[in-house]
């Protein structure tokens, strides 16, 4: 079988999205079996994300920014109602694309920029919970990852422009697709309750995380990691790009409430991209005084990420909404104590190995976070519980349930 993958979108800003697809084409590459991988991406990175030494059954194909630009370009001026109607239902629209030698990738008309018919695909894979309209019409099997849809229940985080154009290509996504995978049984329910999408045609695919976590890092490399990014003994950790909801200026109120009123005054290390609310962070930082606790690392390379787990206190995870949340693994396969938020997923992850507190509460996070400090023992058991819970998440086993995926729908078009 060859399976397409269309990973245009998925760049590692956009965090664990690139986490997911980067693991699971090494889990695909040294899986058994015929299949051929075809990677369709304009990130010149991701080839050098996979392990080396794979056998050759997973090919990138290269588009440059420029060609996918260009090409967007072209659909957005077929496209632009789509954006408003629903493309699935509009027959003028389809017609359309039927007729436009620029949007039919399979009729065997050469379009310069993004054709696929070449590749003579069974199965095509869209790893990032959206679909592109200009491929709805293909006569192929579709698989739809899809990780969150957080606008539908946090719709004030976005803006009109972003929360029209998410409530369209996402519910047009999950019609579309043959077969949905959600990475959790939270965002499973999710889809039904808010797309009406049958729970018999989504199928969960817990994620994991890199076997880095699990290793004993060198002593040497964790003292020189600390004096590189210049961190104290003890820390809080928080690896999250500063997204609306990740909850940044709820965790910075807390911090400084934690002083004020628990006397404590740990510091905080926060890694991750710069987001739409990086701005607002650093402000709250000046306004609350928090300059010379916080430490703002920006992206760390993935190879370091483990060094700093391990020489981290705690993990504390404020996020508002999470489909997933791979840092919760990370951590937990670390052996690092968790103090997080009480929603979405979370609970689902973490399990018996996390301390829970009300993100929307910054004095309940502080005391939460408090207990969590001044309890040894309390941060032994949740290490310990952490340990058993990070057994429930695997790569081998998401690479196995994505497989028969592509072979279920491949089946049954």
């Amino acid at each position: 079988m060859r399976i397409g993958i269309y990973a245009l979108d998925c760049r590692p800003e956009n965090g664990g999205v690139y986490v997911y697809l980067v693991n699971l084409l090494n889990g695909l590459g040294r899986s058994g079996g015929p299949h051929e991988f075809y990677v369709f991406s304009k990130d010149r990175s991701l080839q050098d994300s996979l392990e080396s030494g794979l056998p050759g059954k997973i090919r990138v194909i290269h588009f440059s920014r420029f060609r996918v630009a260009l090409a967007r370009l072209f659909l957005r001026v077929f496209t632009q109602p789509v954006l408003f109607l629903k493309l699935a239902k509009n027959a003028l629209i389809k017609r359309i694309f039927r007729a436009s030698p620029i949007l039919d990738v399979e009729s065997g008309l050469k379009t310069p920029f993004l054709n696929l018919s070449k590749y003579h695909l069974d199965v095509l894979h869209f790893p990032a919970t959206l679909i592109e309209p200009a491929f709805f019409d293909l006569r192929l099997p579709f698989v739809l990852t899809v990780h969150d849809i957080q606008q539908e229940y946090y719709p004030d985080l976005f803006s009109r422009e972003e929360l029209v154009f998410r409530r369209n290509r996402y519910r047009a996504s999950c019609e579309r697709a043959n077969l949905i995978l959600s990475v959790s049984e939270f965002t499973r329910k999710c889809l039904n309750e808010k797309y009406e999408v049958p729970l018999q045609k989504v199928k969960v695919t817990l994620q994991g995380c890199s076997p880095r976590f699990m290793e004993s890092p060198d002593p040497n490399a964790l003292a020189a990691a600390r004096k590189r990014y210049g961190l104290p003994a003890e820390f809080l950790f928080y690896p999250a790009s500063t997204w609306p909801h990740k909850n940044h200026g709820g965790l910075l109120d807390a911090l400084h409430r934690l002083g004020k009123n628990q006397h404590l005054t740990p510091t905080l290390v926060l890694t991750g991209f710069t987001r739409e609310a990086g701005s607002g962070v650093e402000r709250t930082l000046r306004e609350l005084n928090l300059d010379e606790r916080v430490h703002l690392l920006g992206h760390i390379p993935p190879e370091e990420m483990p060094l700093l787990y391990h020489m981290a206190t705690a993990l504390v995870f404020p996020s508002l909404y999470e489909g997933f949340g791979i840092p919760l693994v990370e951590a937990m396969s670390a052996g690092l104590p968790i103090v997080c938020a009480n929603r979405a997923a979370i609970p689902e992850i973490v399990g018996p190995a996390g301390l829970y507190f009300d993100p929307e509460d910054s004095d309940d996070m502080a005391l939460k976070i408090a207990v969590l400090l001044r309890d040894q023992a309390l941060r032994k058991r949740l290490v310990d519980a952490g340990y058993a819970q990070a057994r429930r998440f695997g790569w081998s086993e998401v690479t196995k349930e994505t497989l028969d995926a592509y072979e279920t729908v491949q089946t049954t078009r």
